[in-house]
């Protein structure tokens, strides 16, 4: 039985779906060493699979839904990109002392007084960033939910 990238590689190279040809005719999938680059890979309540391809210059994923014998794609569609950030600030802590306040770890950080990255004015205030990763982690599986 052929894997669900062998699957996805399959329907990129002969589309059996009109969703697929119109869909690439606009769009470029993504690759990487040479495979189309899927994001993730996740297992349905009835037991199915919906491969996420990154779309190159694109906030959002093309899918791709298998059937759950995954033997055969049975659909394909788009899936939207989501990103989840937060902040952090204070005009009394350091950058240092918010972070120790929690467990995540910072994408940007910053301490009152420093000069902004743009127009050079002074922080007013220290503070974290924290972003969710953009992307899925490759290939993991998970369940979703209806």
């Amino acid at each position: 039985m052929p894997t669900i990238p062998e699957l996805v590689a399959q329907e990129l190279a002969d589309p059996r779906f009109g969703v697929t040809q119109q869909f690439l005719a606009i769009h470029h999938i993504s690759y990487e060493a040479g495979q189309p680059l899927i994001r993730r890979i996740t297992t349905t309540e009835d037991g199915g699979h919906v491969a996420y391809l990154a779309v190159e210059n694109q906030r959002f994923y093309f899918a791709l839904y298998f059937a759950p014998e995954a033997n055969e794609v049975r659909w394909v569609g788009t899936e939207a990109f989501h990103s989840l950030s937060l902040r952090a600030t204070s005009s009394i802590l350091s950058s240092a002392e918010l972070a120790a306040l929690t467990r995540l770890l910072p994408t940007a950080q910053w301490n009152k007084g420093d000069l902004r990255r743009v127009g050079g004015a002074r922080q007013p205030a220290s503070g974290l960033d924290f972003t969710l990763p953009s992307a899925p982690t490759l290939l993991t599986t998970s369940s979703t939910s209806s």
